[in-house]
C-alpha cells in the first residue's frame, strides 16, 4: 500500500498511528464512545484482504444516533489531519461506511447490523472486542437493555 508523498495535497486516509503515537482505531473508538456507540468489534484483515488493515464495526440505537456517531468520528479525525477517502450511507443513516484507507469503519443501526451480520463476513480475520468504558457498561445496566 503506497502512501501519498506530496506535501501540498490534502491528507487522505490515515497512518497507522497518530502524531501522538496512538493507534488510530483507538482514536476512532474514543470518538464513537463519546457519542454512545456500542458493540464495537475490530477485525484485523491484513491476511484476508489487500485494501485495508482493519475493519471497525459499531452500533447505534437509531438512524439519528448512527449519523451523530459518524459525524463525531469525522470531526475528531479532522482535528488530527485525517480525511476519509469516502463516506457512504449518509442519506439513510442505517449503515454508514467511513473509508480511512488503513481502517474502514462500519456504523450500523442495530437491527440492520443484526440483519446483515457483517461481523461474520470476515471469518478468517483476527477478531477483537475492545473493552468498553465503564460508563457504557453502567448505561447498559440502567437502560435494562442487553444491546
Amino acid at each position: 500500500m503506497s502512501k501519498q508523498s506530496s506535501k501540498s495535497a490534502p491528507q487522505s486516509g490515515l497512518k497507522e498511528q497518530t502524531a501522538g503515537g496512538r493507534d488510530i482505531v483507538n482514536e476512532i473508538l474514543d470518538a464513537a464512545w463519546k457519542k454512545n456507540a456500542f458493540d464495537a468489534v475490530r477485525l484485523d484483515v491484513r491476511k484476508v484482504v489487500d485494501y485495508t488493515e482493519s475493519i471497525l464495526i459499531l452500533s447505534g440505537r437509531s438512524t439519528t444516533h448512527v449519523l451523530a456517531i459518524a459525524d463525531h468520528i469525522e470531526e475528531s479525525l479532522g482535528k488530527i489531519g485525517a480525511k476519509p477517502l469516502g463516506v457512504e450511507g449518509r442519506p439513510f443513516g442505517n449503515w454508514i461506511l467511513i473509508d480511512l484507507n488503513e481502517c474502514i469503519v462500519h456504523i450500523f443501526h442495530r437491527p440492520v447490523r443484526e440483519f446483515y451480520q457483517i461481523d461474520k463476513l470476515f471469518a478468517d480475520a483476527e477478531f477483537t472486542v475492545p473493552e468498553e468504558p465503564d460508563w457504557v457498561k453502567e448505561f447498559r445496566k440502567q437502560s435494562g437493555e442487553d444491546f
